[in-house]
């Protein structure tokens, strides 16, 4: 039987790009509803968790709800509501809550997890979250499926992000980086209204996602500096092993997974910093296949 799989936007990360027969993705309906009054009530009927208003709005998705046996919710677009609109279609349905993104940016889907913990099963790619909440661990997906276009490397190194509270290692490993004759793009949305004194611009606008991707292609390493309490993988790591660049981060429990190479990945506060130098000078080495197999999103939505 095929999967339904839930996603806060098709138009979100490589969302749109899957394409696969045993796949149904759909998103959260008041992402793509037009009608101003439609979108209020539904906005107001999932806050309130309201199903029996809010099924109203999946409608659409009934024949594909009864032909699935198992549901995936990306964290996003979970709610009371929209779990017992498909139990009510569906009640022979096995949902499953994918959570990746740290608790700690919205504690209130602990609540929203209690309210049908009888009826999910929780995962997330985090494994700090997974001990402290009882969840299931399950690591960070990418879409692997996609033909990988060359470009001309401009860039040693780029970091497109929000600042929030890493601003001073920003800065350090920027100079840093800086003084070693590395060509740098730092695209930093200043999202918390920092001040100071910058050796790189900071940004209002968000970056175009394809724009950051082609940006990520001409450059030979991505830097990835995680939050304070935060050790899943990020999405900025599952994409430099798809398209094949280094990657320059903080995490230090990325040690502990399979893919990882010490010549493609180069931890911060653990490996030489005197040694960044050589290691943007090396080439990559290509991470085996059957490794890729367990984060690419096809093989993980159908396996899970």
């Amino acid at each position: 039987m095929k999967r339904l799989v839930v996603v806060p936007g098709l138009k979100y990360y490589f969302f749109n790009e899957i394409n696969d027969e045993q796949l149904y993705l759909v998103e959260e309906p008041f992402v793509s509803c037009s009608n101003t009054i439609k979108k209020n009530i539904q906005r107001i009927a999932k806050k309130l968790g309201i199903w029996q208003i809010y099924r109203l709005f999946i409608l659409d998705w009934k024949k594909r709800i009864k032909e699935c046996d198992v549901c995936i919710i990306f964290d996003q677009a979970f709610s009371v509501a929209l779990v017992k609109s498909i139990l009510w279609i569906n009640p022979n349905i096995t949902i499953k809550l994918y959570i990746w993104n740290p608790v700690f940016k919205d504690f209130s889907i602990l609540d929203n997890i209690n309210k049908v913990a009888n009826n999910i099963k929780v995962y997330s790619f985090d494994k700090n979250d997974c001990k402290k909440y009882g969840f299931i661990f399950s690591p960070m997906v990418y879409n692997f499926d996609v033909q990988i276009p060359s470009r001309v490397i401009n860039n040693d190194v780029i970091f497109v992000g929000y600042i929030k509270n890493r601003g001073e290692l920003l800065k350090d490993t920027y100079n840093y980086l800086k003084s070693i004759k590395a060509n740098c793009f730092f695209y930093v949305l200043n999202n918390v209204n920092a001040r100071g004194d910058y050796p790189f611009k900071l940004y209002t606008s968000y970056l175009d996602y394809n724009e950051y991707r082609e940006k990520m292609l001409s450059s030979t390493a991505v830097l990835d500096i995680v939050q304070d309490g935060q050790i899943g993988l990020t999405i900025r790591t599952m994409e430099t092993i798809c398209y094949k660049k280094k990657i320059i981060t903080n995490n230090l429990d990325i040690k502990n997974y399979d893919f990882y190479n010490s010549n493609n990945i180069f931890v911060l506060g653990e490996d030489n910093i005197e040694t960044l130098d050589d290691f943007l000078k090396q080439p990559y080495q290509a991470v085996a296949n059957d490794i890729i197999k367990k984060y690419n999103f096809a093989d993980w939505a159908k396996n899970l």
